[in-house]
């Protein structure tokens, strides 16, 4: 009751004084609380004596209870076991859960969410110096989908992903395809049923490796110096068959894109967010 106390009026005086952060320590040292100011409302962190998030309370109004109170739990050694989001009304949305092995490397991830309690299991495989070599991930809902994921070392210090995908169907936003369906490499293994994401060593995708009924596609990337993608160039078997350019504005923002493919050339001009198609 005293914690409850002491979590309303510190949130209330964050509110009133108009602090967007305040920090302080109860006594005995033995946890730490933390609050923020957002837009909706006023997040509460409680922490443990290691600095882990233990409790988060989101409070929309002084006078109003949390409407979303997220706990963590651990280990001994602190990794972290559960994470589970409850709403107002009691209901948890929200669960993941952790194992690990004796060295602390992650082996499993555990994601239920919702009402339909949709639950998504990662498994990872790791090698002898702990690193993960494959990720088995699992969605099981209505219906059922796999997507298998295996890493392998470049010789330039980069890493190369192959991702396998089985499902029911396999996403298809079908016609020619365009590059900028395929900046997620997820996309493309949902699409194609498998791919190949080809990263350097700072983890920046260099091309992208799926097959279909036409051949082997690939569509490779370049970047400018503040590692923004400035062109994508599509190949059929080894030909350039397409590509997009990008170019930016001096805030960074995406300014016009110009797509050039076996459809004829495409001009996307962006004012304001809003892409204006010419």
């Amino acid at each position: 009751m005293k914690s409850r106390r002491l979590i309303a009026a510190l949130a209330a005086t964050a509110l009133t004084a108009g602090v967007t952060y305040a920090y302080t320590k109860p006594v005995q040292d033995r946890n730490q609380i933390a609050f923020w100011r957002t837009a909706d409302g006023t997040q509460v962190d409680a922490y443990n004596i290691y600095g882990q998030p233990v409790t988060t309370y989101y409070f929309p109004s002084p006078n109003q209870p949390p409407n979303v109170i997220v706990r963590n739990a651990y280990d001994r050694d602190g990794n972290r076991l559960r994470v589970s989001r409850t709403l107002a009304d009691g209901a948890v949305d929200l669960e993941l859960r952790w194992t690990y092995d004796r060295e602390g490397h992650v082996l499993s991830q555990t994601q239920t969410q919702g009402q339909d309690q949709l639950v998504t299991t990662y498994a990872y495989e790791l090698d002898a110096q702990g690193r993960v070599v494959q990720v088995e991930e699992i969605c099981e809902g209505q219906t059922q989908s796999t997507i298998c994921k295996t890493y392998a070392d470049t010789p330039d210090g980069g890493w190369c992903e192959t991702a396998v995908y089985e499902g029911i169907s396999i996403l298809d936003i079908g016609g020619d395809v365009n590059p900028l369906s395929l900046l997620m490499p997820n996309e493309a293994c949902l699409r194609f049923g498998r791919s190949e994401t080809v990263y350097d060593a700072q983890g920046v995708v260099q091309k992208i490796i799926v097959s279909d009924d036409l051949g082997a596609r690939t569509w490779v990337y370049a970047y400018n110096e503040q590692g923004q993608p400035t062109e994508i160039v599509e190949q059929l078997d080894g030909q350039p068959v397409g590509r997009m350019t990008i170019d930016y504005d001096a805030d960074g923002m995406i300014a016009k894109v110009v797509l050039d493919g076996t459809l004829g050339q495409r001009t996307v001009v962006f004012q304001e967010t809003n892409p204006i198609f010419a």
